[in-house]
């Protein structure tokens, strides 16, 4: 692949879902020289100026995401069950000028489900998301709170529906008060009501969960409002073209 179909050894990994310095690792391994100096790291500068995607991705880090370690890189890590999710979140790294890649990863345990594991090196992004300030967050997520609440929701969201009518949407359950205050100031802002729930475990952080109350279609208007792609209604059936 290397040399007949003159592949990069970015291009093989790709493929192959391998990191470039295994690849580089085998063709040493496999007496093949490289048609370069060997590993070059690639280094992809973020786009901070896409403000919608940014808030987006913030709150996805705020909830499910993390910054891992990679080979002299850092890198934005999300694992999820959901295809959904993970199409999402890698769309918007994409759109900033990184280049996601998937993982898949196997259970551990019979009951575990598999895993995508979402990975974007850019140990810039890394420096610029560990050095926010609690006051910066909250500017970039005022300027552009749909963002980020659906990032949030997807994130640590949930909804709950039981019969036609009865519907609960929680847009976030974490322990951290302060990413709490931020969400509910934000509902607030979009004239949603909510009130809060909290459960102590002996031995646990206590945990916040944040119920929007009002009627289903107050609720509904919250899913339509952020537009998640995971943690929504089901579409309606459209009736047969013969009934009436």
């Amino acid at each position: 692949m290397y040399y007949d179909k003159n592949l990069s050894m970015y291009d093989i990994a790709r493929i192959l879902g391998v990191h470039r310095a295994s690849v580089l690792a085998r063709l040493r391994k496999c007496g093949i020289k490289s048609k370069g100096h060997g590993y070059k790291l690639v280094r992809y500068h973020p786009n901070f100026k896409k403000e919608n995607d940014i808030a987006y991705i913030l709150g996805v880090m705020l909830t499910d995401g993390y910054i891992g370690n990679s080979w002299r890189n850092k890198k934005i890590v999300l694992a999820t069950d959901r295809i959904e999710f993970a199409e999402s979140f890698s769309n918007a790294l994409a759109r900033i000028g990184l280049r996601p890649r998937w993982r898949i990863i196997k259970p551990k345990k019979q009951n575990h489900k598999w895993l995508i594991r979402v990975e974007a090196n850019s140990s810039e992004f890394a420096k610029w998301y560990h050095s926010l300030s609690k006051e910066e967050i909250v500017n970039i997520v005022d300027k552009k709170p749909i963002d980020f609440l659906r990032g949030v929701y997807e994130g640590d969201g949930s909804l709950v529906i039981r019969g036609k009518n009865q519907i609960r949407v929680y847009p976030i359950t974490n322990t951290n008060i302060w990413l709490i205050n931020i969400v509910t100031s934000l509902l607030t802002k979009l004239n949603f009501n909510y009130s809060i729930w909290k459960r102590k475990k002996r031995n646990y952080k206590t945990i916040y969960m944040v119920n929007l109350l009002g009627k289903t279609n107050k609720k509904l208007e919250f899913i339509y409002l952020i537009n998640p792609s995971i943690k929504k209604p089901k579409p309606s059936p459209s009736p047969h073209p013969n009934t009436q």
